[in-house]
């Protein structure tokens, strides 16, 4: 078996470099915000994580989740589910395949991809009226889960995918789909600046600093309020 790595693939079917980045539909019901919604570019946040990471664990439940329940509508998730893994391509027996190594282990790379491939199906529904919604509810149930790595099937069902897409999503996670996922995911974690060297981490409008960093981790509702216009905040961003 021959094995070698390759630089990032910059080719790869629009099928699997849909961008977890939806704008937000305002549904107020479902939020404690009471301005109507933003009339500017909702703040951009981007989190670089990985399945059976506790750090990401808890920013997911801690942080993420009640932030967008507060704020939702002043700003939009992309969802980035690899951290500090590796992957290549491999031959064997002439078939070249992907393979992964991740910072805790095969079950890890497993729950990585079967996250990809839920954000995929998620993104690419056309049944999803609220996909933003959806992948918050979505990640946030399977971060909040016994076992992360297994909890995609239950959690799409959860937030009422029918049992054609969940199947589809476990066609992915046991194909060269799922593989190519996790792939371009991996290329997007090698192509942030600075490199990154903790995980979680979490980027503002396409940019990091140690500031927004630190304070997402902290209160990630007041690191978005502090980018959004004064004359935009929601009464949420004045406690």
């Amino acid at each position: 078996m021959r094995w070698y790595y390759v630089k990032p693939h910059a080719a790869v079917s629009q099928y699997y470099l849909v961008t977890a980045a939806v704008i937000i539909a305002v549904c107020g019901s479902a939020r404690s915000d009471t301005t109507g919604g933003p009339s500017f570019s909702p703040v951009d946040i981007t989190v670089y994580y990985e399945s059976l990471c506790g750090d990401s664990i808890q920013f997911v439940r801690n942080q993420l989740v009640p932030a967008y329940r507060d704020i939702g509508s002043f700003f939009t998730v992309n969802y980035i589910p690899y951290g500090k893994a590796t992957h290549g391509k491999y031959v064997s027996n002439g078939v070249e395949k992907w393979h992964f190594t991740c910072q805790h282990g095969p079950q890890e790379c497993y729950g990585n991809k079967a996250q990809a491939c839920g954000i995929n199906d998620i993104l690419t529904n056309p049944e999803r009226t609220n996909k933003q919604q959806d992948l918050v509810n979505f990640v946030g149930c399977v971060m909040q889960a016994r076992n992360p790595s297994t909890a995609v099937p239950q959690c799409l069902q959860t937030i009422g995918m029918d049992t054609q897409h969940v199947s589809l999503v476990e066609n992915c996670i046991s194909s060269v789909a799922g593989d190519e996922l996790l792939a371009a995911y991996g290329d997007k974690t090698l192509a942030l600046q600075p490199s990154l060297s903790f995980v979680p981490t979490i980027t503002v409008d396409k940019v990091y600093s140690q500031e927004d960093q630190m304070g997402a981790l902290r209160n990630l509702t007041a690191t978005v309020c502090k980018h959004i216009p004064e004359h935009n905040k929601p009464l949420n961003c004045s406690g």
